[in-house]
């Protein structure tokens, strides 16, 4: 199965999101999934490489908004990889919903995973 990865960024970005997706993407790449991943280029590497089975390609980013790096090419991209399966990440908007609207356009399942879980009543005393 062709499994395509759309978090914000990757290794070797650290944060737990990041993890998550390099030990999910190694694993799935050992069964022998073929494994992308598109993201930003944070910190600055390779534009393109291969990681213990996983496919990176890493996108140009002019800015980042609420900590998501702006990536405007990310579109044209999803929609020109060929994929059986989009799996995209939450909290953080962009990727996801580029992510969704081609799952939608291509006719693909999509798989989100969300990360955070924001308590609303943060200021409540219990």
């Amino acid at each position: 199965m062709k499994i395509l990865q759309t978090p914000v960024r990757f290794y070797p970005f650290i944060g737990g999101v990041e993890n998550y997706i390099y030990y999910l993407s190694k694993e799935l790449a050992e069964m022998g999934h073929d494994v992308q991943v598109l993201c930003a280029n944070e910190p600055p590497s390779r534009k393109q490489e291969f990681i213990k089975g996983i496919n990176i390609k890493r996108l140009y980013y002019p800015l980042k908004i609420a900590n998501t790096n702006i990536t405007p090419f990310l579109p044209f991209h999803i929609l020109h990889e060929h994929f059986d399966v989009i799996h995209t990440h939450l909290p953080t908007p962009w990727s996801a919903d580029w992510s969704f609207l081609a799952s939608v356009l291509k006719k693909k399942p999509l798989v989100l995973t969300y990360h955070n879980d924001i308590n609303a009543c943060c200021f409540c005393s219990v």
